[in-house]
């Protein structure tokens, strides 16, 4: 089932089409299933949370909509790296030269690689100041054999492809910690193998992704942050912020350390943004909007809408800086004919499980 557009079809109740589209998907999900068994529904609502019957999904995707950002059906028996048939052939994974880690280093150091290619790299070493330290050794990562002779994955490609995986099927922290334990004794050569899931964290971590921890009501009326960063109740609900977890000591009960009831993860987007800006490149691709884009009533991109001069007339002093970004598209002010690439989409990583 190489084409997908079905899934963004809106008139879905009686369309014969959409039937058959369904019918196919459901055939592929059940493959390797008994019949009977639950499924994760891929339902706008339920967005692959859920496991149900075959019949209540095609009932809920029916009258809720396909979930459209679901397009490689990992959930449901699809290779979870990519489903062109060409990149199937190939193996699973790929090859090293194909992962693009000295780009994905030079992005996160604030530069193209064009940029970088004229940077010398001694006296970069030199000034030895936090970013450098931090390049450097994401570059040793990137330049570091899994294991003797392997030409498939260094050790960065491949902590980066696990961790992909860990968030894909939704492994624990612990589980990933015993399945680095065993690689360890497999790859003895790499002192730099990590040995644990934290470990492997911090291999990344200077990649960008990290986060911020906030506690939340467990019934989500409020997170802790500013005016209730100190509070220890919902003040809507009542319900305490900390799980009551009590250890025993010799002489008496005393409280543990205090562990929240719930946790969101905030994703800063203002680094990614300045990151972006590093780059005097991509800085005038990112304001190509208002600098290069043909401007003769045409919609050819979203500064072309009507939703776009709306905002622009509520907001002047917003809209006279064309460095200013619209957080409510993925590749806001881009060129569409040039530089609109999943990479620098704000959602481009699906990490919200890593947690440290």
């Amino acid at each position: 089932m190489d084409d997908r557009s079905w899934i963004f079809i809106e008139d879905r109740v009686n369309n014969p089409y959409f039937e058959k589209c369904l019918n196919d998907f459901l055939k592929f999900a059940y493959k390797k299933k008994e019949v009977g068994s639950r499924i994760y529904c891929p339902c706008r609502r339920c967005k692959n949370s859920e496991r149900r019957k075959e019949e209540t999904v095609r009932a809920h995707v029916t009258m809720k909509g396909f979930l459209t950002t679901y397009t490689n059906w990992i959930y449901h028996g699809e290779d979870p790296w990519d489903f062109n048939q060409e990149n199937m052939n190939n193996g699973v994974f790929r090859r090293i030269e194909n992962d693009d880690m000295n780009e994905l280093i030079h992005e996160t150091l604030g530069r193209t690689l064009e940029e970088n290619s004229n940077i010398n790299l001694e006296e970069l070493r030199g000034a030895c100041d936090e970013e450098t330290n931090k390049f450097f050794k994401l570059l040793k990562h990137a330049e570091t054999e899994l294991y003797p002779g392997c030409k498939n994955f260094t050790l960065l490609s491949f902590v980066i492809k696990l961790l992909h995986v860990k968030s894909l099927c939704r492994w624990s922290n612990n589980s990933m910690t015993i399945l680095l334990e065993l690689l360890k004794e497999v790859f003895p050569e790499n002192e730099l193998f990590p040995s644990s899931y934290r470990d492997a964290w911090k291999i990344v971590k200077d990649l960008g992704l990290s986060y911020h921890k906030i506690h939340a009501c467990p019934n989500d009326c409020l997170i802790y942050w500013k005016e209730t960063e100190h509070e220890t109740f919902c003040r809507k609900c009542g319900t305490p912020r900390y799980k009551q977890i009590v250890k025993q000591s010799d002489d008496s009960s005393e409280q543990a350390n205090k562990v929240p009831a719930k946790l969101v993860r905030y994703f800063p987007l203002k680094p990614r943004l300045q990151r972006l800006f590093m780059s005097s490149k991509i800085a005038s691709l990112m304001r190509w909007h208002e600098e290069e884009r043909i401007k003769d009533g045409k919609l050819r991109h979203p500064a072309d809408s009507l939703a776009w001069k709306h905002f622009n007339d509520r907001h002047p002093s917003f809209a006279s800086d064309p460095r200013n970004v619209r957080v409510g598209l993925a590749a806001d002010g881009f060129n569409p004919f040039k530089a609109m690439n999943n990479k620098y989409s704000t959602v481009h990583w699906k990490h919200a499980d890593w947690e440290i």
